[in-house]
């Protein structure tokens, strides 16, 4: 399937070079226009945020010979962000059809996400942008998936006998 349409895609970053954070902590989106001849980088959006895989609490020292794990012997704090962060951070993704994130969404991160109309997917190890960008850009040429094509036609999906 030919299209000289573009889309927008967003990475979930902490290096500027792979898929690797998850959306509620990455440092950065790197945001791309992509046809499936042609892609063009925009300008990314960063964030001051902590970029931790897990966020910890100070060790707690007890009467114990148990060796904690995770995060140095401190304790790990359930995985909760700021409501508003996460609402600001889905808005700075409007008009995006794609985020590609390393680790998977809370329940709320999603919910705002889908009010953004931002389809989400997770690769399971990082990834190098430039792979998923030529990837995308194959969806595009050949018979892409659902979310894309709804994406691509403004919602609207016409099915077709085949």
């Amino acid at each position: 399937m030919q299209t000289d349409k573009f889309i927008k895609a967003a990475f979930a970053t902490n290096n500027s070079k792979q898929v690797n954070a998850d959306f509620e902590h990455a440092s950065q989106f790197v945001i791309y226009e992509i046809s499936d001849s042609e892609e063009r980088k925009l300008p990314s959006i960063t964030y001051s945020t902590p970029t931790n895989d897990a966020v910890c609490e100070p060790e707690v020292k007890e009467k114990s010979d148990k060796k904690s794990g995770g995060c140095g012997g401190g304790k790990q704090k359930d995985d909760s962000v700021d409501k508003q962060v996460v609402i600001d951070r889905a808005a700075s993704l409007a008009g995006a059809a794609v985020l590609f994130v390393n680790k998977p969404l809370n329940a709320y991160s999603g919910l705002e996400l889908n009010k953004e109309r931002v389809f989400t997917v997770k690769v399971d190890t990082p990834m190098n942008i430039t792979d998923v960008v030529v990837r995308l850009q194959e969806m595009l040429r050949q018979d892409p998936p659902l979310w894309l094509r709804r994406h691509l036609n403004n919602g609207v999906v016409e099915l077709t006998e085949q």
